[in-house]
């Protein structure tokens, strides 16, 4: 399915339970995602031009998309941060004139730092962990910063996230169930 045709399913079902949708991103504003180095996938900027962010957990269990400012906001804090965590680690391999002891195994980097600057978040918990996407690959991931992140479940991309977001509201999705609150939607388990 589109990217269209799971938001118009998704306005569908907010605008029918009394939720306004966020209003769509403008496109000039799409030009401060340059400086990230590699371009948004096509899914997410659709995405955000149709509507910059969602209310509250839109997407089971716990999910809230992110506007693209937030989400650039996040991508800075956290890329600043790992800058600052591999200078530090390099000043002092130079002062201790060792052997590093820190090397990582060719491709386990991302796992050992816990970020990497061509993950961009597009939803995110409220408690820390956010579902990026890999601006190499397109492919969606969760990244809890306690656990490391995992690529490709449930969703491979944003166009899929979208997607099944769309089925759960409409009760087509076996697992979740949705019930407008005051706070947003709350998702609990079918069954």
């Amino acid at each position: 399915m589109s990217v269209v045709a799971s938001w118009e399913r998704i306005e569908n079902w907010l605008q029918g339970n009394g939720i306004e949708p966020k209003p769509p991103l403008e496109a000039t504003t799409l030009t401060a995602a340059q400086a990230l180095g590699h371009p948004l996938p096509a899914d997410l900027t659709e995405s955000l031009l149709r509507h910059d962010g969602s209310p509250r957990t839109l997407v089971p269990p716990r999910w809230t998309l992110l506007p693209l400012q937030t989400s650039l906001d996040v991508w800075k804090r956290k890329t600043d941060d790992l800058a600052a965590r591999q200078a530090a680690e390099i000043e002092e391999i130079d002062e201790d004139e060792e052997e590093d002891f820190s090397a990582v195994e060719e491709g386990e980097e991302d796992a050992f730092w816990g970020w990497n600057a061509a993950w961009f978040p597009v939803a995110g918990d409220g408690g820390g962990c956010h579902l990026v996407v890999d601006l190499r690959t397109g492919v969606l991931g969760e990244h809890d910063p306690e656990t490391g992140t995992r690529f490709g479940s449930p969703w491979r991309s944003v166009a899929e996230l979208l997607e099944a977001t769309a089925a759960a509201l409409h009760g087509e999705d076996p697992e979740w169930r949705a019930a407008v609150v005051e706070w947003g939607i709350d998702w609990t388990r079918a069954g």
